[in-house]
């Protein structure tokens, strides 16, 4: 009776969803490549249903532009009224958060507490709130808020 008892309990567990713990994501963040030039890679790990962590890594790509001739930058400055130098984005910024998911985790909506650090700046304690939606499989794209309003997209493979 008992053999039988746990041959039963094997089928019922096997047609059971698998938990939603033990997922991982990686992703990076397209709104920043465009605006900054930096690359965002994100990692994060659902280690409960509701719960995950994760740390993010961004690093400034070198894009050479195209010199300007003596003569555009002497119209340049004829035409043009003065500008004050623009401040160069960021070298570098680290983040590691913890994330609650109302649904579960990697599903729907999110709210994060975690820290950050920037380069040549303090580092600071960041709250946010955001939206993932899955496109396609593993494809999915998030939409965050966090800290002074920065608005991150990005693009993320769940696995």
């Amino acid at each position: 009776i008992m053999f039988i008892s746990l041959i039963c309990a094997s089928f019922y567990a096997y047609g059971q969803k698998p938990p939603t713990y033990g997922k991982a994501s990686a992703g990076i963040d397209i709104g920043k490549l465009i605006r900054h030039r930096t690359i965002d890679i994100e990692v994060g790990y659902a280690f409960s249903r509701h719960w995950s962590m994760a740390g993010s890594s961004s690093f400034l790509l070198h894009i050479k532009t195209r010199q300007k001739s003596e003569e555009e930058i002497m119209h340049e400055s004829l035409l043009e009224e003065v500008k004050e130098p623009e401040s160069s984005p960021s070298q570098g910024r680290h983040m590691a958060c913890i994330c609650y998911w109302t649904d579960e985790a990697f599903k729907k909506g999110f709210i994060s507490i975690g820290y950050r650090y920037e380069e040549h700046e303090r580092p600071e304690c960041v709250i946010g709130f955001g939206y993932i939606m899955h496109i396609w499989k593993g494809l999915a794209m998030s939409l965050s808020i966090e800290g002074r309003g920065n608005m991150d997209i990005g693009l993320k493979y769940i696995f």
